[in-house]
């Protein structure tokens, strides 16, 4: 798995998992979610995650 990345502007971290979700942890609340690529929230008590975020983790070759 690659490292987690911390976003820029808000208090989360964004993991790319091997099956090409994404995983959100929100440090300020305790809460995650996994994401597709495009936005589509596939699990987790995260209902919203950044998209453009989203779409350049998951778009990197190899992760961020």
């Amino acid at each position: 798995m690659a490292a987690k990345i911390k976003h820029p502007m808000k208090n989360q971290t964004f993991q790319l998992l091997q099956d090409g979700t994404v995983l959100v942890e929100d440090l300020d609340t305790s809460s995650s979610g996994i994401f597709q690529r495009n936005g589509k929230r596939v699990s987790g008590e995260l209902k919203f995650a950044d998209p453009h975020f989203l779409d350049w983790i998951a778009g990197r070759p190899g992760g961020a």
